[in-house]
């Protein structure tokens, strides 16, 4: 069980062992023994706190994952070997290695003895204790130094001549160095701003690509097709008695010109087939601008369900919708030509959100708001 708590410590501030008590660290700065002239690194001082017995879940879960057992028997595990230890202690010392050791005082008290030797600090890592010796320098002041008098061996005007010549030397060496910083300097700071360009290029590139991704998927998400060919929906309006008296003579007339044109060719049968299609057209557009007119003008904030390119295909979505006791409603045409279906319009966004969850934890979780 130690091998998983010093694993712990080089990451952690504290680590419980269940039932027994909390190992903690503190961090300590570097330190200097002027007595003994020795420079300690930085490192963790470790202590133990018997009161810290609660199970946080840290050392069962790090067992469960290294050993790949579960979390039940990783416990089970460290209730073992806490036992031992309680058993261990009555009678001697119990070691961790690298740790530290544990033993009863006088009045029984548990005591805990760190091991100094271990830093569990990772960002003194490879640093050792250094030993740094005072130098003594009685001897070197106390010798006499005696340095040869050079006066008379040069002359003054040598002198001069030197030093004009190493002046003459220097001075161009130290323009040409002077040119050089400034040239670091200078190309320094280009670079930093090709790169900051460079960055900020990659960036508008990079939203742009994440927009186009985001708008396709919206798109594929709001886009649905049904193949089958649904039956034409008719819809009455204005007054139902006397539309019925309409369609009764209508379908009156339309029987009596069968009878009379049954025998005719099948060039007169093709007509009349072109006139029932462009009715059941009719009808449809009629439908389909009727249902349109259930969304109110004021309610601006939409719970889309669905998208398609058949109108009809959207009459269907709506009638079932309302089945189903939503108030459901077609809020026009996209700019992919796909009618849209709303489970139902707010005048609020605030109303519009609320039945947006609504509707995401019963029919469907891809409904959105669409704000025309």
């Amino acid at each position: 069980l130690s091998k998983y708590i010093r694993d712990l410590l080089f990451r952690y501030e504290c680590v419980i062992v269940p039932e027994f008590g909390g190992f903690l660290t503190k961090t300590i700065s570097a330190t200097i023994d002027k007595k003994t002239q020795t420079l300690h690194p930085p490192t963790k001082r470790l202590g133990f706190n018997s009161q810290l017995v609660e199970n946080d879940g840290l050392l069962a879960n790090y067992i469960a994952s290294v050993e790949q057992i579960p979390y039940d028997a990783a416990l089970n595990f460290i209730g073992f070997e806490v036992k031992d230890w309680q058993n261990k202690i009555a009678k001697e010392k119990v070691v961790l290695e690298n740790i530290g050791y544990f033993y009863l005082n006088d009045t029984d008290k548990l005591q805990f003895e760190p091991d100094t030797e271990i830093n569990y600090l990772t960002e003194a890592f490879g640093l050792g204790t250094l030993m740094a010796p005072e130098i003594s320098r009685d001897e070197l002041l106390e010798e006499e130094v005696k340095f040869d008098l050079i006066e008379g061996s040069v002359s003054d005007k040598d002198i001069y001549l030197n030093t004009d010549s190493k002046r003459k030397t220097l001075i161009p060496f130290f323009s040409y160095a002077a040119l050089i910083a400034v040239l670091l300097v200078v190309g320094f700071f280009l670079a930093q701003v090709i790169i900051k360009q460079n960055k900020d290029l990659n960036e508008v590139a990079q939203l742009e690509a994440d927009h186009e991704a985001m708008l396709n998927k919206r798109i594929q998400e709001a886009t649905f097709e049904i193949n089958k060919t649904l039956p034409a929906i008719t819809l009455r309006m204005g007054n139902d008695k006397r539309l019925e008296e309409n369609e009764a003579a209508s379908s009156t007339k339309i029987a009596k010109t069968n009878q009379e044109t049954s025998e005719e060719n099948t060039s007169t049968t093709g007509k009349l087939a072109a006139v029932k299609t462009a009715k059941v057209e009719a009808d449809t557009k009629k439908s389909q601008s009727v249902n349109s007119s259930f969304a109110s003008a004021s309610n601006r904030f939409h719970i889309i369900g669905g998208a398609f390119k058949n109108p009809v295909n959207a009459d269907k979505m709506v009638r079932q919708l309302k089945e189903k006791g939503y108030p459901a409603s077609i809020v026009g045409v996209n700019k992919w030509q796909l009618t849209q279906v709303a489970f139902g319009s707010f005048a609020t966004q605030e109303e519009a959100n609320v039945f947006l969850r609504k509707i995401k934890n019963s029919e469907a979780k891809d409904a959105w708001i669409l704000v025309k």
